[in-house]
């Protein structure tokens, strides 16, 4: 377990803006230019076609008069809330290189590499489920970190997964596992169950509502220095990972019963060794301290906390247990490869978020241990697992996510956003 337990106008009238960017370059821009279709006649002045949509919230929508400059607001019905995707770094960089001029000839439908054309199509689909409000694929801190050892993709791939975010992020998954532990650690002092995290403590975003047009992040690269730091601890935890694959070839195979016992037990032992100033010591502290426990019997009852039964039982424990336990047995009986480099990656995200969004998309190694016996037995989640080995389910469960819109659902979304917001986009980040 110690793998992964161890140790950011108000008058209406039409003005111009000059934004200077250089000089000797102005871009101007017109209030209109954030006008766009689907049109109709103002009600105010009567000018024709005069009416577009100007803004989208998550309850409404205002449409702007491109001669008079008013306003209507109108409201939209709550919706049910989206379905959440995971897709794994894997996944999102293959869609978006499909999109790229350089990369978008090895997508084509008679390459098997590229599984047949199959990302292009697959790109079409969940855009098209984003943008019919059915479905977010959103970011997490796990995209964010591998994407920052792409020097060339990085802020590419971040761009690109916010067109598929429908505006819902992941929390980080640190946080995740730090408020499963303070759960844990409150029901641990109360002599009380643990209460289960909730989705809204994971995902940040509102589900049931509707989607603006324009998509605003901020993106700040990785400094050099950050990004080789990044770099060593991939490769020492690479390393962990390879030298725990031969102990575990040595010993041979063993039940899945026993492995997944010591990874359980190894669990809260592994935390109780991180430094006083960790994040997840500084949230136990809390604890204590919200529970009135004096604070020269801090340090003991944190202690004993984490020596007790308690932190095994959330589930960023007892995923992380069933993985690697898994790993273990497959090792054992020679069914498993070595080691990549992306495995704790993979188990991370799959520790963080399983319990907290509708499916997955993994690799096929993950994804096959998840759906799979001992795995599958051991893990009491309904989450949907697909992979490129299961790639045509996927479109199986999205084409469910479509039928699942209520009668008129389609018509309304182009009412609001216009028939072209629905059309398949084609991508040409020539800049990446």
């Amino acid at each position: 377990m110690s793998l992964l337990s161890a140790p950011p106008n108000t008058t209406g009238r039409a003005t111009s803006q000059h934004v200077g960017v250089g000089p000797s370059e102005v871009i101007r821009i017109d209030p209109r230019d954030f006008i766009t279709s689907p049109y109709e006649d103002c009600p105010a002045c009567g000018a024709r076609d005069g009416l577009g949509l100007l803004s989208v919230t998550a309850t409404g929508y205002r449409k702007r008069c491109r001669a008079c400059m008013a306003d209507q607001s109108r409201e939209l019905p709550r919706l049910a809330p989206k379905r959440i995707l995971y897709l794994d770094q894997m996944a999102i960089s293959n869609l978006l290189k499909s999109t790229l001029p350089r990369h978008r000839a090895k997508f084509t439908e008679d390459n098997p590499a590229t599984q047949f054309g199959y990302w292009p199509k697959l790109l079409d689909r969940l855009e098209h489920l984003v943008h019919l409000n059915l479905l977010a694929c959103p970011r997490s801190s796990i995209h964010d970190l591998e994407s920052a050892f792409n020097d060339r993709l990085s802020g590419s791939l971040r761009s690109f997964h916010e067109q598929l975010a429908a505006d819902v992020k992941l929390g980080h998954h640190e946080m995740v596992q730090r408020f499963q532990l303070e759960a844990a650690c409150r029901g641990w002092l109360s002599g009380e169950a643990a209460e289960p995290l909730e989705r809204g403590a994971v995902v940040n975003g509102t589900l049931d509502g509707w989607l603006d047009r324009f998509i605003v992040n901020a993106y700040h690269p990785v400094i050099p220095e950050e990004l080789e730091a990044l770099r060593a601890n991939r490769e020492l935890l690479s390393e962990r990972w390879q030298d725990s694959f031969e102990r575990w070839c040595e010993r041979g195979p063993l039940a899945f019963e026993t492995l997944l016992c010591e990874e359980e037990a190894g669990y809260g032992p592994g935390l109780a060794k991180q430094p006083f100033s960790s994040d997840v010591m500084i949230g136990l502290r809390a604890q204590m301290e919200q529970h009135g426990i004096p604070q020269a019997q801090w340090t003991t009852q944190i202690q004993a906390f984490l020596h007790s039964e308690a932190p095994a039982c959330t589930d960023f424990a007892r995923i992380t247990a069933s993985m690697i336990a898994a790993l273990a047995w497959r090792a054992g009986r020679r069914q498993l490869g070595k080691p990549t480099r992306g495995l704790t990656a993979d188990l991370r995200a799959i520790a963080s978020y399983l319990p907290y969004v509708d499916a997955m998309f993994l690799d096929n190694e993950c994804a096959r241990m998840l759906r799979e016996s001992p795995l599958n037995e051991s893990l009491p989640y309904n989450t949907q697992i697909f992979s490129v080995e299961s790639r045509d389910e996927l479109f199986d469960w999205l084409t469910d996510v479509a039928d699942e819109a209520p009668q008129g659902h389609v018509e309304l979304v182009e009412r609001v956003y216009g028939p072209r917001w629905l059309e398949p986009r084609r991508h040409d980040m020539t800049r990446a």
